[in-house]
């Protein structure tokens, strides 16, 4: 999966049969960001305190469909900035640790990742609802600036030699588990950014453009749920590169 040269790539099947445990023996092994849709499952809060803010903020789509889904649009995508930016924060600390080349490893960043709560709280939750008042600002000045804060974060990487090591060329992974419950969301309240469709979309189409967006091709995004429908594999390939030939499915 990692060697894939696609983005994104769709793992899918039916409950139980070890898809998330698949995708977290994965990242164990390979660096990268792990993002959960449930409530009650592994992972932080920050999915879901995201999709808690983008409902408050819903612009009603019926008396002007296509301005008010280009709203919704960049409100969504602008708070997934906001989402990934409160990752980097904390693992650019963690990068900061002294002694990290040693200690710190892809294994217990995921670690942090899924069970966040063996600090005692979910920071990463937290951090994000500090930063969501940023949301005002500009869609291009945070994706520019979360942009730089990814490359900072991959250049410390680079430069402490934490296991597994990694190169200029190398893709971080971002997993997006459950997302069944982020591609039943708000169906029809975004639209889609491809130029030659702009047909409706549920939440999880602009979070996958801005996670998109921010590492152009450094990024291999992996779409993971149960019950995705054969309609979000049609449009997570576009949500996810702009191509409707580039993305790859494994069912497990």
């Amino acid at each position: 999966m990692v060697k894939e040269k696609h983005c994104p790539l769709i793992v899918f099947g039916v409950s139980g049969c070890g898809k998330t445990r698949a995708v977290i023996e994965l990242l164990s092994q390979h660096w990268g960001f792990y993002f959960n849709a449930s409530s009650d499952d592994w992972g932080s809060g920050d999915m879901m305190t995201l999709h808690s803010t983008v409902q408050k903020h819903l612009n009603d789509t019926r008396d002007s469909p296509t301005a008010d889904r280009q709203l919704n649009n960049a409100f969504a995508r602008k708070i997934t900035l906001l989402l990934f930016l409160s990752r980097l924060l904390v693992f650019k600390y963690c990068l900061g640790v002294p002694g990290c080349a040693e200690t710190f490893t892809s294994a217990r960043w995921t670690l942090l990742q899924v069970c966040p709560h063996v600090l005692l709280d979910d920071l990463f939750n937290v951090l994000f609802r500090k930063l969501r008042r940023l949301v005002d600002h500009g869609e291009r000045y945070l994706s520019d600036y979360v942009s730089d804060a990814f490359e900072d974060v991959k250049g410390r990487l680079l430069g402490r030699g934490c296991q597994p090591t990694i190169k200029d060329d190398t893709r971080l992974l971002v997993i997006n588990d459950e997302a069944q419950f982020l591609g039943d969301q708000f169906n029809g309240s975004f639209q889609s950014m491809s130029s030659s469709d702009e047909s409706p979309r549920p939440l999880l189409s602009p979070i996958l453009h801005a996670f998109r967006d921010i590492g152009q091709h450094q990024f291999t995004l992996v779409t993971c749920g149960t019950g995705l429908s054969i309609n979000t594999l049609f449009w997570v390939q576009s949500s996810g590169s702009g191509l409707k030939d580039s993305s790859t499915t494994f069912e497990l």
